[in-house]
């Protein structure tokens, strides 16, 4: 069931409460090009694309440095299509995105951007027992509460709400996928059994759990000036980070039962933070492969300063009930 075409995008609310089919219920935006101050917007991309970098075609001119972070690279046909993913970086040759499996020199890409007709200033949906899709959106607030399952994917989260920007509550499945926070957007979820995070790029940006089950991020963070990911009294949690150039500690893990890594780990350098990772109230933490440093130290465990060379060398740390380890 497609809303896209039966609702007024320019409403400041929308709801959607209640609904019991089995089916799913999606709200789709569109796409429009960017616009590259040099290079090409879309075409074939050149040879030595892999799943992680596309590279300019053949012959092209250059990109511009540093200017798409937050707009997002779509493969249309060829090698990986269809996929969508938020660009986390780009240079002169290549665009950096999380992985796309199949990505290589057939790809056919388009650098795009949100269409502002599609923007969700607050949408609230409760009570349902049909999948909610809303994707290709803009996204200023969204509020779920006691939904069987939300999925959020390919959209720019932006605003400043004190009230955090996408607000999850005892819902059962939690799917954020493919999508960019900027300017003090966040997302919070609480209660809810399975909250997946993943492919997502935060500028300025942050991600909260709270007494949730299971839950599973990939994210990349740049330039947040609160922690990008904060976790506690979650029972199983797989994740993660690669954190760069914050000004607060990237990671805090508060109480969870058990946590890995997952897909990068824990990388990155964040030389205005005083600390990669802070871990206090107990918990089993394997923080295997751990690189992400901070300025003061890399672990803040229980008030305590510990370096990656500290966990490797004592294979693990045992703090008031906190245990950190290595399995390397």
């Amino acid at each position: 069931m497609a809303f896209t075409d039966d609702i007024n995008w320019a409403a400041s609310i929308h709801t959607i409460s209640g609904l019991v089919t089995t089916g799913d219920v999606t709200l789709t935006g569109e796409w429009a090009d960017a616009s590259p101050t040099t290079g090409e917007q879309s075409g074939t991309a050149g040879a030595g694309t892999t799943t992680t970098s596309c590279v300019k075609p053949g012959g092209a001119d250059d990109w511009t440095a540093d200017e798409m972070r937050g707009w997002f690279l779509r493969i249309t046909g060829g090698g990986g299509a269809p996929a969508i993913r938020p660009i986390l970086d780009n240079d002169t040759t290549t665009i950096t995105v999380h992985a796309i499996t199949g990505m290589d020199n057939t790809s056919e890409f388009e650098i795009s951007i949100h269409d502002t007709d599609y923007d969700l200033t607050n949408i609230t949906i409760s009570d349902n027992t049909a999948r909610i899709i809303i994707e290709n959106c803009i996204i200023a607030k969204l509020t779920a509460n006691r939904c069987n399952r939300v999925l959020i994917r390919n959209c720019k989260i932006d605003t400043s709400d004190s009230d955090g920007s996408l607000d999850f509550d005892d819902c059962k499945v939690v799917t954020v996928q493919e999508c960019y926070f900027e300017n003090s957007a966040s997302a919070t979820a609480e209660r809810c059994n399975d909250v997946s995070l993943i492919n997502l790029c935060l500028e300025d940006a942050w991600l909260n759990c709270v007494a949730c089950n299971k839950v599973t991020a990939d994210i990349n963070a740049e330039t947040c000036d609160a922690t990008a990911l904060h976790l506690e009294q979650c029972l199983t949690c797989f994740i993660g980070v690669e954190a760069n150039g914050n000004t607060d500690s990237p990671c805090h893990f508060e109480g969870c039962n058990y946590l890995e890594p997952y897909s990068v780990g824990f990388i990155g350098t964040n030389a205005g933070s005083d600390y990669a990772i802070e871990i206090e109230k107990g918990g089993h933490y394997d923080l295997t492969a751990g690189t992400m440093t901070g300025n003061v130290n890399d672990l803040y465990i229980e008030a305590n300063a510990f370096s990656w060379a500290n966990l490797g060398s004592y294979k693990n740390i045992i703090v008031k009930g906190v245990i950190a380890l290595t399995t390397a």
